[in-house]
């Protein structure tokens, strides 16, 4: 009788010859384009452009903030290319941190990052589309149209 395959996580890779899984190390045009306007349509845009327009009343300065924005983040998405390219280890700022000033800096960015990277543009997220879903209730309600999900959820 036949023994079946095996599974492909069951194969110890250090002891056998059998090609072992493993990450591409690949990030295409596309999908780096993707992860970029997700952050920035996410919360930049949709969250802070009303600001901008009250603050400085004319379209044009608008664009023009978003423009210089742009080129800021044109400049660090090529500084972190040309690190990127150096250094090619997995780590990301922990290496480059590491590498430049030492092992003490790359952790307390680590952990900064958690907390303040990570941590408060979700919570930003989540409290642009708690305003968004309030004001979208109270458009629906007042037209008439019934809502029962965000209303279910308000008395939940």
């Amino acid at each position: 009788m036949k023994q079946p395959p095996t599974a492909p996580h069951t194969v110890n890779c250090q002891l056998s010859t059998v090609d072992c899984p493993s990450l591409r190390r690949e990030l295409t045009l596309t999908n780096g384009t993707a992860i970029v306007v997700a952050n920035m349509i996410g919360a930049g845009i949709f969250g802070t452009t009303g600001f901008l327009a009250g603050d400085l009343g004319k379209p044009s300065l608008v664009l023009g903030v978003w423009l210089a924005g742009a080129l800021v983040a044109l400049g660090g998405c090529l500084c972190y290319a040309e690190l990127a390219i150096n250094l090619p280890r997995s780590g990301g700022e922990y290496v480059y941190l590491r590498e430049a000033w030492g092992p003490a800096w790359g952790f307390l960015s680590g952990w900064i990052s958690f907390f303040a990277g990570f941590a408060a543009p979700i919570a930003a997220a989540a409290l642009l589309f708690s305003e968004m879903s309030l004001i979208l209730r109270k458009n629906c309600l007042n037209n008439g149209v019934k809502m029962s999900i965000l209303t279910d959820i308000k008395r939940g």
